[in-house]
This record gives structure tokens, C-alpha cells and sequence, in this order.
């Protein structure tokens, strides 16, 4: 069973998240402006999309199935997220077992992981806000 009941909840917890982010983790967003970068992240099962656009500043995040193309993008399971988020599976670990699928610039890709990282001190309080199983 996904830790997510459906794409609602999941867009609810990222809104979260990526506000939590912005406002209180600089670094990890002008890492991310330094970049340059469209990233587009979609997350299956429930389905969700965010496209960051980092190509100017300030920092703009849309969410929602795009069909933009991006820079760099990233596919994974709406659980394996979740698993990053909460540091049980780290990036570098998902990436190597071919569960987190990247297209693009490889080397401008370890951005994310300061981003991850940055929302990983935020993210169980937000899922307990919203009523989820950490």
C-alpha cells in the first residue's frame, strides 16, 4: 500500500515541502538557481508532477503533470520519495538500483541532493500534519 492515498494528498505534502524549502533553506534554492535548470519530477503511483524552474531567479515551482521540457528529469515511485525524504534510501543509492530514472545533465543532477537533504529536516513534520504513516 502507497503511503500516499492519492495524487491529492502527495501534491498537499510537496506544496509543503518545497514552501518549507524555499523559505528556509536558502542554500539548497540558490544551488538550485545556480544551476539553470528546468527540472521536471514526476512521481508515480499516486501520479504527481513538479516542474522547478530554475532558469531565473526567483525560484518558480509549478505543480502538476507538464509536459514542458525539461532540463533534467526525474521519474520515481511516489514510496521511494517518501523513503529519500525520510533518509531510509539515499539518492545516490536510489539512482543505482534503477528506481530513480534521470534524463538530462547528469553532473548538474547533484543539486538535488542538497535540495533533498534540506527538505529532509521538514518533511516528517509535515507528513504527520497531514495525517500520514511516517
Amino acid at each position: 500500500m502507497s503511503t500516499f492515498p492519492n495524487s491529492e494528498k502527495l501534491y498537499q505534502v510537496l506544496k509543503e515541502l518545497f514552501i518549507q524549502i524555499e523559505n528556509q533553506a536558502p542554500d539548497a534554492t540558490q544551488e538550485i538557481l545556480d544551476t539553470k535548470l528546468a527540472i521536471r519530477m514526476r512521481l508515480m503511483d499516486p501520479k504527481a508532477g513538479v516542474f522547478i524552474n530554475a532558469k531565473k531567479e526567483p525560484l518558480k515551482v509549478d505543480y502538476g503533470w507538464e509536459s514542458r521540457r525539461p532540463d533534467l528529469d526525474v521519474e520515481m515511485e511516489a514510496d521511494l520519495f517518501h523513503n529519500i525524504m525520510l533518509g531510509s534510501i539515499s539518492l545516490k543509492k536510489a539512482f543505482s538500483s534503477g528506481k530513480l530514472k534521470l534524463k538530462g545533465p547528469f553532473w548538474k543532477s547533484f543539486a538535488l541532493e542538497n535540495l533533498f537533504k534540506s527538505g529532509q529536516s521538514f518533511y516528517p513534520q509535515i507528513i504527520k500534519e497531514q495525517g500520514l504513516d511516517i
